[in-house]
């Protein structure tokens, strides 16, 4: 079996100087996977 997202991220929108933080949430088919967060890495 294929690991896969159970719960996959959902698009967050914050406004720069109001929202001072933003939680995103998934779950993860295999069990304490490490999660690494890649951001404009084109």
């Amino acid at each position: 079996k294929q690991d896969s997202f159970l719960k996959p991220l959902v698009d967050k929108i914050a406004k720069e100087g109001k929202d001072k933080k933003v939680v995103f949430e998934a779950n993860f088919s295999k069990p304490n996977a490490k999660a690494k967060w890649f951001f404009r890495k084109d």
